[in-house]
């Protein structure tokens, strides 16, 4: 253990405290991927299936970062209005009203669910 005089007691903290800021936002931001990419096998696997084409156009990809934070997104590439209209249902010409496919609601679930337990275990709490 290195020997610390007691003027620099406070710069010794501070450096022990920054370094481990840096490692718990790296273990949370690769977590947060890794929860992203479950999450949209989650909602691939609910969502509805007609030709195929709706489910093979969910992605997932970077919405924002900065050096304390990040965010992902899943969304329907090329079938944005369509995702409103599957995961809660329509109106119809007729009156009636269309059956509402949820497969985002199951994703978000997933994420809220998995995510605190996840960091938790990676930083070994």
């Amino acid at each position: 253990m290195a020997k610390i005089k007691s003027g620099n007691l406070t710069k010794a903290i501070q450096d022990v405290l920054e370094e481990y800021v840096e490692e718990v936002t790296e273990i949370t931001k690769e977590t947060v991927d890794d929860v992203t990419k479950e999450a949209l096998k989650v909602v691939k696997k609910n969502a509805p299936v007609r030709t195929g084409q709706y489910k093979r156009s969910l992605k997932s990809k970077k919405q924002y970062e900065s050096l304390t934070e990040k965010r992902n997104v899943i969304y329907a590439k090329d079938h944005g209005g369509l995702t409103h209209l599957l995961e809660y249902g329509h109106a119809t010409q007729n009156g009636g009203r269309t059956k509402a496919f949820p497969h985002f609601k199951y994703g978000n679930n997933y994420i809220e669910e998995n995510l605190n337990k996840k960091i938790r275990k990676k930083l070994g709490g």
